[in-house]
């Protein structure tokens, strides 16, 4: 289903290059996981290390899940390609909800990925913060993105793993 891949053989393009779909945030393993579409990420390097960092908003069940686990998974889809029935906007939530979505829930380095995905990294939780407004630099950005004060807490994570889809047998 997934072979593995080294860094230097991830597409440049990975968070913003035509034809990427949209990425699925996922804590959690098991029947204890919790997901939800992100578009906010980088990847780069930190403290010796490949690390990808995402946002993820107090108030999803994904940032409580992520919050307690100590490894999260990146699952990249290409647009139309195998990815859930439903609008990547609304997508986040339990198993039930991955289900629904048409989701196969895929199980790599203990943490819940999904089986339909193009790509996916396998994060090691080596930091998280809360991002306030008392860090705005440029007061119209709290402004614009947090108009009610519900801001994304910010994780960053060592990439473990790096999963492509293997070419069909």
């Amino acid at each position: 289903m997934f072979r593995e891949i080294g860094v230097e053989e991830l597409p440049e393009d990975i968070f913003t290059g035509a034809g990427r779909g949209y990425m699925l945030v996922s804590a959690g393993s098991g029947g204890n996981f919790n997901f939800v579409a992100a578009s906010w990420g980088s990847l780069g390097q930190l403290w010796d290390r490949t690390v990808a960092t995402v946002y993820l908003r107090r108030s999803s069940g994904t940032k409580t899940v992520a919050d307690k686990a100590g490894r999260y998974a990146l699952s990249f889809f290409t647009q139309g390609h195998g990815g859930p029935a439903t609008d990547a906007d609304k997508l986040g939530g339990d198993m039930n909800a991955a289900g629904e979505a048409g989701l196969t829930p895929y199980l790599a380095e203990d943490v819940a990925a999904f089986e339909q995905a193009d790509l996916i990294l396998i994060c090691r939780k080596l930091y998280h913060m809360p991002i306030s407004g008392a860090g705005f630099a440029i007061p119209d950005l709290m402004r614009d993105f947090y108009p009610e004060k519900n801001f994304h807490s910010m994780y960053m994570g060592e990439v473990v793993k790096i999963l492509v889809k293997a070419a069909s047998e």
